[in-house]
């Protein structure tokens, strides 16, 4: 299946040895410093609650196109992430049929 190598290069060299221990040692110290950098990890996690504009909304603009579903059974939910749900939220909410 394979064909054989030439002896000639086959034969082991200095250089070739050199090589060969240089890039071991390159990838064995790879090896440990991405190891040691997975064993120190370092979680940090910050929270911050903005109290200045709590009772404002953020406002939210949206052109979405369904050409294929009636005016009268579209509305919009809003969820904060504080799990706040406001069911079919009104404002400057516009519906014009497409023809």
């Amino acid at each position: 299946l394979y064909r054989k190598v030439p002896r000639d290069l086959t034969e082991p060299t200095l250089s070739g040895a050199i090589v060969s221990c240089c890039t071991v040692s390159v990838a064995l110290y790879l090896f440990a410093a991405e190891f040691l950098v997975l064993l120190s990890r370092h979680w940090e996690s910050e929270m911050i609650i903005d109290e200045s504009k709590t009772e404002e909304k953020l406002q939210i603009n949206l052109d979405i196109t369904m050409a294929a579903m009636p005016c009268e059974l579209l509305s919009f939910d809003a969820t904060d992430v504080m799990g706040s749900h406001e069911v079919d939220a009104h404002g400057n909410l516009f519906k014009d049929r497409l023809t």
